[in-house]
C-alpha cells in the first residue's frame, strides 16, 4: 500500500492538506515557521503531547503532536522533529495539514483544534481472516470497551491505554487505544465509541485493524504489536537513622523524670555490689580466723 512506504527512519502512515492556501513570505508562514521552530527545541516530552500556538487573528497558527502511549522518549522526540520538516513539504501552501506515522501524527491548522474531537480519517486492517468470527468479536468487543474507559479517565498529560483478551485455542488479541489529551474524559469516549462503530463494516472477521485520527486511535491485533512501558520508578527510600549508644534525654519536664530514673538504678546496682563485697569479704575474713584457731590448736597439740 503506497500509504505505508517508508519515510527514511519513520513509518509513513498517510497526511492531508485542506484549508486555504497562504503565500511565500506571508505573515502565516512566518508564524508557522516559528511554531515548528519552537516545537523541535522543546525539551517538554515527558508524555509525548505538544500543543503550540504562534500569532493572532487569521494568522495564528495551532498545532498538536501526539506520540504513541508505548514508544520511547527518544523515538518520539525523532518522530516529531521529523513531522516538522516533512509535513510542510507535503502540504508547502496550505494553511491547514495532518500526518500520521507509525510512531507519532502531527498536525496544524489556523482554526481552533484543542477542544474538540474530530472524525477518523483512515483505516487499515489485516488482510487474513478470523475462524469463528462471532467469538472473535465477543472479545474484541470487551477488550475494546475496557480499554476506552481506561484511556478516557486519563488526565491532561497521556489518555492511553494498552491490553489483551483471550480468544481461542490459546490464540489473544492484544488492543492499542489513545486520545488527545487535550480531549474531556466524555470527548475521547466518544470519539473512540464512534471509530469503534467502523469495525463491523470494515473489519469484520479481520484478525487486526486500525484507525487513525486528529482526535483519536485505535488498533487490535492476534499478535502483540505494541512495546509494555516500563513500571514507574519506585519512590526513593530513606537511609536508616545511625546507631548511637548515647542516651538522650526528651525535652521537657520527662528529662529530669528519666535522669532520675537512671540514677537511682545505678545507685541500688552500687549498693548491691557493695553488699556482695562485704559479705565476700567477711566470709573470707571468718575463714581465715577459723584457720588461724586451729593453726593455734595444732600448735598446742605439737608442743
Amino acid at each position: 500500500i503506497a500509504c505505508l512506504a517508508s519515510a527514511q527512519d519513520e513509518t509513513y502512515l498517510y497526511h492531508k492538506c485542506s484549508g486555504a492556501n497562504y503565500t511565500s513570505s506571508s505573515i502565516y508562514q512566518k508564524n508557522l515557521n516559528a511554531l515548528l521552530s519552537s516545537l523541535t527545541s522543546s525539551n517538554d516530552i515527558d508524555y509525548g503531547f505538544y500543543n503550540f500556538s504562534e500569532g493572532e487573528g487569521s494568522d495564528r497558527v495551532n498545532s498538536i503532536a501526539l506520540c504513541r502511549g508505548d514508544v520511547s522518549q527518544a523515538a518520539c522526540r525523532r518522530c516529531v522533529d521529523f513531522s516538522t520538516t516533512d509535513l510542510p513539504r507535503r502540504c508547502p501552501t496550505q494553511k491547514e495539514a495532518i500526518v500520521w506515522y507509525d510512531n507519532c501524527m502531527f498536525r496544524y491548522s489556523n482554526r481552533s483544534i484543542f477542544h474538540s474531537w474530530e472524525q477518523p480519517a483512515l483505516y487499515i486492517w489485516n488482510l487474513n481472516n478470523v475462524s469463528d468470527v462471532t467469538k472473535f468479536s465477543q472479545s474484541l468487543d470487551g477488550l475494546l470497551s475496557d480499554l476506552r474507559k481506561e484511556a478516557s479517565a486519563g488526565d491532561s498529560r497521556q489518555k492511553f491505554a494498552i491490553g489483551d483478551a483471550s480468544y481461542a485455542n490459546y490464540t489473544r488479541i492484544y488492543g492499542l487505544v489513545q486520545c488527545t489529551p487535550n480531549l474531556s474524559e466524555v470527548q475521547c469516549s466518544n470519539c473512540l465509541d464512534r471509530s469503534f462503530r467502523d469495525i463491523t463494516n470494515a473489519f469484520n472477521g479481520k484478525q487486526g485493524g486500525r484507525v487513525i485520527g486528529p482526535s483519536c486511535n485505535f488498533r487490535y491485533e492476534i499478535d502483540q504489536f505494541y512495546e509494555i512501558p516500563p513500571p514507574p520508578s519506585p519512590p526513593a527510600t530513606a537511609p536508616p537513622p545511625p546507631t548511637t549508644t548515647d542516651i538522650v534525654p526528651p525535652t521537657g519536664g520527662g528529662g529530669n523524670k528519666t535522669r532520675t530514673i537512671i540514677i537511682a538504678v545505678v545507685s541500688t546496682v552500687c549498693f548491691v555490689i557493695l553488699i556482695i563485697c562485704i559479705f565476700f569479704f567477711l566470709q573470707r575474713r571468718k575463714r581465715r580466723e577459723k584457720l588461724e584457731s586451729e593453726y593455734l590448736e595444732l600448735s598446742k597439740i605439737c608442743t
